[in-house]
């Protein structure tokens, strides 16, 4: 069965035919083996054709009733289904097998199979582009309503109202995906790896380290002089050293009112030296940081009156 297939089947039930699907594509079917819903009587006759294309009911061997119009072969003269018919020699080969009765044919390609079916209440209705359906509505608006979902708008009111719900609750499945399938995306981040530094030639990295400019993340000297400095805690655990140690930054000061407000006058900076043992405290005022001629010296007499006998210059 290589190609489009459309498939077309027949149940009879309480003693007439009814068209379940009319050259319905079978690729867009979504379980064939759903079972049909609705029927009570205990025996049941479904015919299954199908054809390479879409036929009329003409073509393939039955023809829709209008609406009010009665059956021209009543029950009590039906056809005995139970006898099997005379069948022409060229369509002996293109004869697919169905279940009847329990019983089996041999079938060649896909199995046929039964047509998914959602069968909607007595009270449910669909809306379409605006437009309330109901079961018993109106004919022409299912067709309107068929045609703006471009499907096929053949058969009775039932039919057409089955056409509209499976291919509603199709389109209902659909969104739910998509929205689940954005959803996983808007979740996803794409990772960010942290570039690896790969150092140059031995000729390149001589040359660098002759004056680290500029900053090379492959240098050690160039990262370390970027990197973070230890956090300095307060824990007295120089005091607490063998070996005395000074200690020296610098202070910024201003004048200030009897209220306590700033007064405008010169910034005053001062090198405090304290000695971690003693805790005899120097200070000297500076007219800027770079005073480093007087800064050296001033630690150096600092060190001397604290009686150091050796310091590390």
């Amino acid at each position: 069965m290589a190609g489009s297939k459309y498939r077309t089947t027949l149940v009879r039930d309480g003693g007439q035919w009814l068209v379940m699907e009319l050259c319905e594509p079978m690729e867009t079917l979504i379980d064939l083996s759903s079972e049909f819903h609705g029927f009570n009587g205990s025996d049941r006759y479904v015919l299954t054709i199908i054809t390479d294309a879409e036929c009329p009911p003409e073509t393939i061997g039955f023809r829709l009733l209008n609406e009010g119009e009665e059956p021209l072969m009543p029950q009590a003269h039906a056809v005995d289904l139970d006898v099997a018919a005379p069948l022409a020699p060229e369509d002996e080969d293109a004869i697919v097998g169905v279940e009847i009765d329990g019983q089996q044919e041999d079938a060649v390609g896909m199995e046929i199979q039964g047509q998914p079916v959602l069968a909607p209440e007595r009270n449910d209705h669909l809306s379409v582009n605006g437009v309330e359906i109901f079961r018993d509505t109106a004919l022409a608006t299912m067709h309107e309503a068929c045609s703006f979902y471009h499907l096929s708008s053949s058969g009775g009111k039932s039919r057409c109202f089955q056409r509209l719900w499976d291919f509603q609750k199709k389109l209902e499945l659909q969104t739910a995906l998509a929205a689940a399938r954005e959803a996983e995306a808007s979740q996803q981040r794409l990772p960010r790896p942290q570039r690896l530094a790969e150092p140059p030639t031995e000729e390149e990295q001589q040359l660098h380290n002759l004056t680290h400019v500029p900053y090379k993340d492959w240098c050690a000297a160039c990262v370390a002089h970027r990197s973070r400095q230890d956090r300095q805690a307060r824990d007295g655990s120089v005091k607490r050293g063998e070996i005395p140690t000074v200690s020296f930054d610098f202070a910024y000061t201003r004048a200030l009112a009897a209220d306590g407000a700033v007064q405008n006058t010169d910034q005053v900076i001062a090198l405090i030296m304290v000695d971690s043992q003693t805790n005899y405290t120097g200070c000297v005022p500076v007219k800027a940081k770079s005073q480093f001629d007087l800064m050296v010296r001033e630690i150096l007499q600092f060190l001397v009156m604290e009686r150091f006998a050796t310091y590390v210059t």
